[in-house]
């Protein structure tokens, strides 16, 4: 029996130039996108911007778990799937990887922005235009805010204004294996929590911090146990850690 646990920060597959397909985006991105719009002023997870992508790709059914090979091109460039392209402000231009595919609601955004390149940010694409470039995008922790809201974007006058780069990416169907994926999230405590994942002891972060949501997998026998009380685990579900009667508890979330 193995576990892991990924860091809302870690990365999730090495970045690999690929062609769009249809048939991703009709199984995913409809989805990713109305899971967003249905949660407009709610915090997801621990209301990291990257908790809001995680979410929405795992309640759609695609590739959610955040594993294995570096960011890419710099650490905090998460990888969402497939890389559609790759836009940057060069020589007084809009300067676009392929100008051919064009984004669609659903994609995700993975930006990397300031003349230091010290700021990156995740978002979800709401509406594009006809050139099929994000006009509004679905995003978290934008502001200060620490919940969903749905701004509109223009990337041409952001790149220019601030330089960087911005990857658009469409979700991909999860990899076929026997593990058990899910994730959890702290809204008990003010600390870290300790509790055991099969026979490994695990932890999570303080509420409301990067740290205090999670993605997971188990292989095996997939409880989590927690102050002598053991629960089992589903795939593909979120767990939530919550206090009852001065003691915290585990239950599962909806979807």
């Amino acid at each position: 029996m193995s576990c892991r646990l990924i860091a809302a920060g870690a990365a999730l597959v090495a970045a690999t130039m690929v062609s769009t397909t249809e048939r991703a985006h009709a199984q995913y991105g409809a989805k990713i996108a109305a899971y967003c719009a249905e949660n407009i002023d709610k915090q997801v997870g621990a209301g990291e911007c990257a908790h809001l992508a995680i979410e929405a790709l795992r309640v759609a059914g695609a590739d959610f778990i955040r594993d294995s090979l570096p960011d890419h091109p710099q650490p905090g460039d998460y990888t969402w799937g497939e890389r559609i392209k790759h836009l940057s402000f060069e020589n007084g231009r809009l300067s676009d990887s392929h100008p051919a595919s064009k984004s669609e609601p659903g994609d995700l955004l993975q930006s990397r922005l300031g003349n230091s390149g010290d700021t990156h940010h995740t978002a979800v694409v709401a509406s594009v235009n006809e050139a099929g470039y994000p006009t509004v995008v679905f995003q978290q922790n934008f502001n200060s805010h620490r919940f969903v809201s749905r701004d509109p974007i223009d990337l041409r006058q952001l790149l220019e204004t601030h330089t960087g780069y911005v990857q658009i990416f469409r979700a991909k169907s999860p990899p076929k294996h026997h593990r058990i994926e899910f994730c959890l999230v702290n809204r008990a405590v003010d600390a870290e929590i300790e509790f055991q994942l099969g026979p490994q002891t695990s932890s999570i972060g303080p509420k409301d911090s990067a740290e205090g949501f999670l993605s997971a997998w188990m292989s095996g026998k997939s409880t989590l146990t927690l102050n002598g009380a053991t629960y089992t685990v589903r795939r593909r579900k979120t767990y939530e850690f919550y206090s009852a009667n001065d003691a915290v508890k585990l239950r599962m979330l909806s979807p």
